[in-house]
């Protein structure tokens, strides 16, 4: 009979747990758990996958047995400074956690082993470093036993998932291009490209988990290593290009083609052939392929005979199309360089670390989100601590532990529902005490013991996955309490069931009282600040065009910017959890299109602010600086009723104000150029002045369209008050 696959890593972790009870519990180490934790939460299904979890958990052990022995040094003998430090630590490691996408895992072991270490009971010095050591010592015993099980028993590799992985991720480019040069020439109406960019955004995400866990296993993937994170950072701004091209063309009736790009067809075509080669690339073709020179001409006398708003237009996609040039043939460059077999591509390492070198240095931009959600879990373990000190429940010292494990826990999951865990801890705590009380006394030798350990590891492995996988396991290795040598005390296993009940109805208590786990108050509040950054931004902009700020506005400008970002993402992560049963008024679509608007929104915003910061024909600038502060008068009303999700106007009304503003402002700019002519103004001025005014009409027609759209929705029914 074949093994399925799920049946082959249920023994592989099965067996591992054995092996790691039989070895520490032989040399007698001071808590076999913890390696066999270890085993648990490393194990995935390719070797490289866990090596890299594993040593993740390893690295971040160390930091977290320093911290608590730093932390004890200073402060044994004075409670509240110990409380501080230890909070402090908690808010710094869960802050690095969701920052720090890429080495997650290792600032979240960092935080709670601190708390492990610094709640033991010391009666010396000497006695904390033990423990500290022994974390260490049997967490690598943990890591090192799996990987010997996953490399010898059925092993399973990632070789090839950065090559299949970059396949299917420039071939979704491939489309996506394919689709936007048709909506360009005319030829399709762009209905394709929002499928196509929610796969984009996906194989993103997974050519970059690829490499982390090739890169694990494999020597030659580490070799490129640079090259690759740079390739994924290049595709991630092709991404960003094809966006803003998309954003800029929707609600347009003429076809891009039309506004004097001469030899179009020759342009695009190359820049599908770039992507084409780069295809073949990773298909393990061989490739000689030299990028054609290429240029974006304008037939000037056409251009001329525009509108003033059809040229802000072209300015802005035009800038958009001649990003694809240089983008493209980077992206072909790097992936030759990758997959070469000469030693050439240090060429182009050395390239990545001069651009690296000339970054401006600037002041950190904090993440409101991620500071908030840090606090949270620094309170979390306040209060653990205070219950511990104050009242002395069922768990003791562990109420300071595993409420900064949870706090930070669930500041890495803001939407999970802390009601949807208790009950499947509940029923698997239960099962667990059962057998600690009516199966283990029972038994006598170690083999009787591996194969009650290998049973109840492989159901919850094999039965069971993801976030319940974990639950069980967790319950497994701290309910079936082993130890050398074994004693059981049942009262002392029912108060840890109990304790570990009531402190998760303790921190689902704190979650409301703190912050609103409710996911529709968390998007009302997150579009509100959303909009609130927009504003700012658009009178940064609007005020002083062409100037540079200083430092702090600069700071401050970096900072709404990040909002304006990652909000819409995490709006979007919000709306997912809201139970909309609830709220009858709205469907998943319906806030799907809003934040697609909010993201639009975004690129065109950033389009207004790059073209502020460049250097503006003044005259223009002057004549019309009256009719720009009009306009700003005008859009800060909508913003300021978009940021409290209520609309002053209809969105009829609000097209048509766009309309009379739009009009007026084709006739004050033909009246200026008419008195001044344009012969003191350099054709980048002018270039500049119209993508300045591109962007003001992006960021008009997109907040226009938000407003209609959110005029449909019940808001007043969110901001109703619910305990559910």
């Amino acid at each position: 009979m074949r093994l399925s696959v799920q049946c082959k890593e249920a023994i592989k972790t099965s067996l591992a747990v054995v092996i790691v009870y039989g070895i520490a519990l032989k040399v007698n180490w001071l808590n076999p758990n913890w390696a066999a934790l270890a085993v648990g939460i490393i194990s995935l299904p390719t070797a490289g996958q866990s090596i890299r979890k594993g040593l993740m958990r390893l690295f971040g052990t160390i930091p977290g047995c320093l911290a608590a022995l730093l932390i004890l040094s200073i402060a044994a003998q004075k409670p509240w400074l110990f409380l501080l430090l230890n909070c402090i630590w908690i808010f710094f490691t869960t802050y690095m956690m969701l920052s720090d996408k890429q080495h997650s895992y290792f600032w979240n072991v960092a935080g709670f082993v601190c708390l492990i270490i610094a709640i033991v009971d010391p009666t010396s010095s000497n006695n904390i470093f033990q423990h500290a050591m022994f974390r260490v010592l049997e967490t690598g015993l943990g890591i090192i036993v799996y990987t010997f099980v996953s490399v010898f028993l059925w092993p399973q590799t990632n070789a090839g998932a950065i090559k299949k992985s970059g396949k299917e991720l420039i071939a979704i480019q491939i489309q996506l291009f394919n689709s936007l040069s048709k909506v360009i020439l005319g030829l399709e109406s762009g209905e394709r490209l929002k499928l196509l960019q929610t796969q984009e955004v996906q194989l993103l995400g997974q050519f970059a988990q690829s490499l982390e866990a090739e890169g694990s296993e494999s020597y030659s993937v580490q070799e490129v290593y640079h090259l690759l994170r740079h390739f994924h950072s290049l595709s991630t701004s092709l991404m960003s290009t094809f966006n803003r091209l998309q954003t800029s063309l929707a609600g347009h009736a003429r076809p891009l083609m039309t506004y004097g790009f001469d030899e179009l067809h020759i342009y695009l075509a190359e820049i599908d052939e770039r992507l084409a080669e780069v295809k073949k690339i990773f298909e393990g073709q061989p490739n000689r392929y030299v990028p054609q020179p290429i240029s974006l001409n304008v037939d000037s006398s056409m251009v001329n005979e525009f509108s003033h708003l059809d040229k802000a237009l072209y300015a802005v996609c035009g800038n958009e199309l001649k990003k694809l040039d240089p983008l493209t043939k980077e992206i072909l460059t790097c992936a030759q360089e990758i997959y070469s077999t000469s030693t050439s591509f240090p060429s182009l390492l050395s390239l990545i670390k001069r651009k690296k070198k000339k970054r401006d240095w600037s002041w950190p931009v904090p993440d409101v989100d991620y500071m908030l959600s840090a606090v949270f879990a620094a309170v979390c373990t306040a209060l653990g601590f205070c219950l511990w000190i104050f009242f002395d429940p069922p768990g003791h010292n562990l109420w300071l532990n595993l409420c900064g494990a949870l706090g930070m826990m669930l500041a890495s999951m803001p939407q999970i529902r802390l009601t949807t865990i208790i009950k499947p801890f509940a029923i698997a705590a239960s099962l667990a005490l059962s057998v600690y009380v009516l199966i283990l006394p029972q038994l006598s030798t170690f083999w009787e013991l591996g194969l009650l350990l290998f049973s109840c590891m492989f159901i919850a492995c094999y039965f069971f996955s993801g976030f319940y996988r974990l639950i069980g396991i967790v319950c497994i290795v701290n309910l079936i309490s082993i130890t050398n040598p074994q004693v059981f005390s049942f009262a002392s296993m029912a108060n840890m069931y109990i304790f570990l009940l009531i402190v998760f109805l303790f921190i689902f208590t704190i979650s409301y009282i703190i912050r609103s786990p409710r996911p529709e108050k968390a998007v009302l509040h997150m579009i509100s600040r959303f909009f609130r950054g927009a504003e700012y931004l658009v009178a940064a902009v609007v005020k002083k065009p062409g100037s540079k700020p200083s430092s702090f506005r600069q700071w401050k400008n970096s900072f709404y910017l990040h909002e304006i970002r990652t909000l819409p993402t995490k709006i979007n992560g919000w709306g997912n959890a809201i139970n909309y049963k609830l709220f009858p008024g709205i469907t998943p679509e319906q806030l799907s299109d809003l934040v697609l608007h909010l993201q639009a929104l975004v690129f065109r915003i950033e389009e207004l602010y790059e073209a502020g910061k460049a250097h503006q024909a003044q005259q223009l600038v002057i004549g019309l600086d009256a009719d720009v502060q009009k306009w700003y008068d005008g859009i800060t009303p909508i913003l300021k009723s978009c940021s409290s999700n209520k609309t002053l106007e209809p969105a009829e009304t609000l097209k048509n104000r766009l309309h009379r503003w739009q009009m007026y402002l084709e006739d004050k700019i033909e009246k200026i150029l008419q008195e001044q002519g344009v012969k003191d103004m350099s054709k980048e001025e002018v270039a500049n002045f119209y993508r300045l005014l591109g962007g003001l009409r992006g960021v008009t027609t997109t907040t226009v369209s938000y407003a209609e759209l959110a005029t449909a929705i019940d808001w007043d029914h969110w901001r109703e008050e619910r305990f559910s």
